[in-house]
């Protein structure tokens, strides 16, 4: 009885991983402020997507400067954008 109600609450957390994998992906933009800490270790379980903007202190160095996203899901396949100022910090945006 034990080993079925284990085995259930893996199946579930792997779903609930694959969902998050999947929505962390397709969100559109990706942060280019390194992240430490539990947050920088959600992005790298999620292989949340990177981006390439120059970063001083949260802030875009130039904003409107092209930049690309990539994504440890498909190694070598970037997405080009364009670096943008957010709430957040600099992200780039397709």
């Amino acid at each position: 009885m034990y080993k079925k109600n284990i085995f259930r609450t893996l199946g579930f957390c792997v779903i609930l991983w694959g969902v998050g994998v999947v929505a962390v992906n397709n969100q559109g933009f990706a942060s280019c402020v390194p992240d430490a800490g539990f947050t920088g270790l959600v992005k790298k379980a999620l292989f949340a997507p990177a981006g390439a903007c120059a970063v001083s202190a949260r802030t875009c160095v130039t904003p409107n400067a092209a930049c690309t996203i990539s994504t440890s899901l498909s190694p070598g396949a970037a997405t080009s954008g364009t670096c943008k100022q957010s709430i957040a910090g600099c992200v780039c945006r397709p």
